[in-house]
């Protein structure tokens, strides 16, 4: 992309939000704000599809600087369609037609030339190898995660989540979804990153961390993307640690391996020592 292209390149960007109070809407005015900022719409130009919760609030007045922007709304058009990330994902996904896409949060702080830094890196891929970067997946650098402050110069395929896949923030050309189909919608939040990381990898899809684009996450908000904030423990529970078991079941049965994920309570351990986190 060293010449400007004839006409801009169309990214669909799906952000899931549920502006319930004013901290919550300045989330997501803030994320708008910094997204159409970021990029030139003559050279990018981004169709916003915020997924919004809250059934009296909409950003289609919102200035978009070139860019365009549309608030659908689930509870209004789906009334009886529970709340999941890949749920709420997949809807704002069938709004758009962009070849390229990205699955984002609302509590994002997109810095300049994000997007155009990702492109670079992929279209340098295509011209050494058309075919292995036909179908494609990245993330970007948040500095505030460690490993991604350590890592700002760098430029790598890899699966890690939370490291090289970046759950808040996947940007994707849109045909990956014909080797997916859509998102798995049984697995409603957490484990939703790690679903993409081992789909990525199953379906042979190269997934690069680029460092050099940068998009902070303020994560920790509470309620942001969910109303985890009104759940009861129990119903909170499934769509977190408890999760972790129907992740693995529908992994398995992807990769047809009834094995997929089964450790010992000796590995298990293994892993928590390792990684200082409990092992779902």
């Amino acid at each position: 992309m060293s010449e400007k292209p004839a006409k801009p390149i169309d990214v669909d960007v799906i952000i899931i939000s549920w502006a319930k109070n004013k901290e919550l809407l300045q989330e997501t005015t803030k994320c708008l704000q910094t997204l159409f900022d970021s990029e030139d719409c003559s050279l990018i130009r981004f169709n916003a599809i915020v997924v919004e919760s809250d059934t009296e609030t909409s950003f289609d007045e919102f200035e978009t600087k070139g860019h365009t922007i549309k608030t659908i709304h689930p509870k209004v058009s789906h009334p009886d369609l529970e709340f999941g990330y890949h749920t709420y994902l997949n809807l704002g996904l069938e709004q758009g037609t962009a070849e390229w896409s990205c699955l984002c949060n609302n509590d994002l702080d997109f810095k300049k030339n994000w997007a155009l830094k990702i492109l670079q890196v992929i279209f340098s891929q295509r011209k050494l190898n058309e075919k292995q970067w036909k179908y494609v997946s990245a993330s970007p650098a948040n500095p505030k995660e460690q490993w991604h402050k350590e890592n700002l110069d760098k430029v790598e395929v890899g699966y890690s989540v939370r490291n090289h896949v970046a759950g808040w923030c996947l940007f994707q050309s849109r045909n990956v979804f014909e080797k997916f189909g859509k998102l798995e919608e049984r697995i409603k939040f957490w484990f939703c990153d790690n679903w993409y990381s081992v789909a990525c990898q199953w379906y042979k899809i190269p997934h690069i961390f680029v460092g050099t684009s940068i998009v902070e996450h303020h994560s920790g908000t509470e309620g942001t993307t969910t109303i985890q904030s009104q759940m009861e423990k129990d119903e909170k529970h499934k769509l977190t640690y408890g999760a972790g078991d129907e992740f693995r079941e529908i992994v398995r049965e992807m990769m047809n391996d009834e094995t997929w994920g089964v450790l010992d309570e000796k590995q298990q351990k293994a892993i928590e020592q390792k990684t200082g986190k409990k092992y779902y």
